[in-house]
């Protein structure tokens, strides 16, 4: 996560860097974001930011 979304690696760069697949960074990427979602939903603070970003798309 941190070499995709920080450091700005692609994933061809990350599945290099890490000697995986490009699947398997992707499926590593898409289970981190899993996890964030889930520890901010449970500290309330993904529930909130997702009604308000319901709320700035309805215009």
């Amino acid at each position: 996560m941190r070499l995709h979304r920080f450091d700005g690696h692609g994933q061809a760069e990350v599945a290099a860097i890490m000697g995986i697949s490009r699947s398997g960074v992707e499926k590593h990427l898409a289970l981190a974001m899993k996890h964030l979602r889930d520890a901010l939903a449970d500290c309330g603070f993904f529930d909130a930011a997702a009604l308000q970003w319901q709320g700035t798309r309805r215009g």
